[in-house]
């Protein structure tokens, strides 16, 4: 069953909701949870000519690659230059 497919279960999406509270404390992130909390982002490095080098899709519960998204970050930077 997809995330999305479970948001119509009402007891589902209180229990998702209360896990990302739970990890939301959890983390130190404080906020009114206003607004769209199930709407997901999510993150691109791109070079100076606008081509995309990583896309990382947001996932709910799930911590963001920061490591593959800074060795990315750095392939940029090494191939323009910008890094020895």
């Amino acid at each position: 069953m997809s995330q999305r497919s479970s948001t119509y279960n009402p007891i589902k999406l209180v229990s998702i909701m209360s896990k990302m509270v739970k990890r939301q404390k959890g983390l130190g992130v404080s906020g009114n949870l206003k607004g769209e909390g199930l709407l997901q982002g999510g993150i691109l490095v791109c070079d100076s000519r606008g081509g995309i080098e990583y896309i990382y899709y947001e996932k709910t519960f799930s911590t963001i690659p920061a490591k593959e998204i800074r060795q990315a970050m750095n392939s940029v930077l090494r191939r323009e230059n910008y890094l020895g």
